[in-house]
């Protein structure tokens, strides 16, 4: 699978974490030899989801990609502990490993094993769409414009509600479409829900939500 980031346009010296379902892969964006000025993305580590160090990543930005994907730039990353290595032929005990660092403020867990994540509600709501989209064929189960209310779209292939009012920090979605995200955390929940029950994804809020 391409571990190539969806985000090319950064600074030297960027980290950026693959989160995918069993394994987090560590890049970073630098000189491809010391006797080059040419940069490109180079693979620093990789490590499973189960030895994962809770990490601060205060400042990070949290981008998906079209694999479903959570990719997360930082200019640092700061680890509570180092990785701790088995010895060879050791392995971990059940209920003795290491627990999951879950990146970012807010994080929904998807029955594919997926997860979205990210520091913004609206940010990871829009995250959770699309993956309903690509993972569950959302928009092959509902109409467009789909309607979360009397007068408003939840999710329409232009960024307005079918009366022609323009929808409040609208979000564009992957396929050109869009979803409002004023709303309270407790409405995006219930929205998410709602889709997750329209294309049967099984979703879980697992952190920031409550």
């Amino acid at each position: 699978m391409d571990k190539r980031p969806p985000k090319q346009s950064v600074d030297k010296g960027t980290y950026a974490l693959c989160v995918s379902n069993e394994q987090f892969t560590l890049l970073r964006y630098d000189k491809v030899s010391p006797l080059r000025s040419k940069a490109d993305w180079k693979e620093v580590d990789e490590f499973g989801r189960e030895s994962a160090p809770p990490l601060n990543l205060q400042g990070a930005e949290f981008v998906p990609d079209s694999n479903g994907r959570m990719w997360v730039f930082a200019r640092s990353i700061d680890a509570e502990h180092e990785i701790e290595e088995l010895e060879t032929g050791q392995t971990e005990k059940a209920g003795e490993k290491t627990t999951q660092a879950r990146l970012g403020k807010y994080v929904i867990h998807f029955d594919n094993g997926q997860e979205v994540m990210g520091n913004s509600q609206s940010e990871v709501m829009a995250s959770a769409v699309d993956m309903m989209i690509k993972g569950y064929d959302l928009l092959e189960k509902i109409t467009l414009p789909y309607m979360s209310g009397y007068k408003n779209a939840l999710i329409n292939n232009k960024p307005e509600h079918p009366d022609g009012r323009p929808m409040e920090r609208d979000f564009k979605l992957s396929g050109g479409y869009y979803i409002p995200t004023k709303m309270s955390g407790s409405q995006k929940k219930e929205y998410l829900a709602e889709l997750a029950e329209e294309c049967g994804a099984g979703i879980e809020f697992v952190k920031g939500w409550d």
